[in-house]
């Protein structure tokens, strides 16, 4: 009977040993998976700070220029008149930095011109919208996207009205003589004056029109080439005692919308 019962228990524990060893294989490879999957997990990504740019101002100007007229002995600036337009530029120099990295804000007259604003943007450019003997404050701002950096620069343009010189073409004038009062002229020969332009909206003397008047004499419209270049014919003094005086009047316009330039130049006329 005793060798009945363990015979039985034999039977027992060999049906069930195979599920323990099964059972025992499953623990180690849960372990095993579990270390596994421990050890290939990725440690999240370390993101540096950007490194902000530094920018260090130099210098820094505006500079202009408008593309109205003036004689190419002209020494000195072309200022703009009504029509014309004004091209601006600001050099920046910088001792650390990238300029084309900084940020450029155009302002005309207090407002911003969101077109012509942006990374880079070192030029603007802009037409007259107010009248002579007045004037356009361009402002530019820069910064960066920081807020670290920060400068603004402004300048105040003139405005002025074309003008129009008289001179004699016997030889090339000194702008520094451009004052005289008046011209004197030998009656026996033939004069020539020549009608110098300043500050108009075109790109040469013959794109405007001129209306010459002497005394006495009725008025020449003149168009085209040698518009501006008006001969004197010589004449005889009928008192040869007394010197003869006459004005020379010219009138200059461009475009009919807006007047006449007009000038003067008083003429002596000598009989030697």
């Amino acid at each position: 009977m005793k060798k009945l019962g363990l015979i039985f228990f034999a039977v027992i524990f060999l049906g069930f040993l195979p599920c323990l060893i099964s059972a025992q294989f499953d623990y180690l490879d849960d372990m095993i998976n579990e270390d596994k999957n421990i050890y290939d997990f990725a440690a999240p990504e370390t993101t540096l700070p950007a490194q902000t740019a530094v920018f260090t101002l130099k210098n820094a100007e505006i500079i202009w220029s408008a593309d109205t007229y003036v004689p190419y002995d002209y020494p000195g600036r072309a200022l703009p008149s009504v029509d014309a337009f004004v091209d601006v530029y600001l050099m920046i120099e910088l001792s650390s930095g990238n300029p084309a990295n900084l940020q450029y804000s155009w302002f005309l007259d207090n407002v911003i011109d969101e077109n012509q604003s942006g990374y880079g943007r070192r030029d603007f450019r802009f037409g007259i919208r107010r009248y002579a003997n007045e004037s356009h404050v361009v402002m530019v701002k820069i910064f960066d996207d920081s807020g670290s950096f920060y400068f603004e620069k402004s300048i105040i343009i003139p405005i002025v009205s074309p003008e129009v010189l008289i001179y004699p073409s016997v030889k090339n004038p000194v702008f520094s003589e451009q004052a005289k009062k008046a011209i004197v002229v030998r009656a026996d020969k033939k004069s020539y004056f020549v009608a110098k332009p300043f500050f108009f909206s075109i790109k040469k003397p013959t794109d405007l029109n001129y209306q010459w008047s002497i005394t006495g004499q009725e008025p020449i419209i003149a168009t085209g080439l040698n518009a501006n270049v008006l001969g004197l014919a010589a004449q005889e003094k009928k008192n040869k005692e007394k010197e003869e005086i006459k004005n020379l009047i010219l009138s200059v316009s461009n475009n009919q919308l807006y007047p006449k330039q007009n000038t003067s130049q008083k003429i002596f006329i000598a009989n030697q």
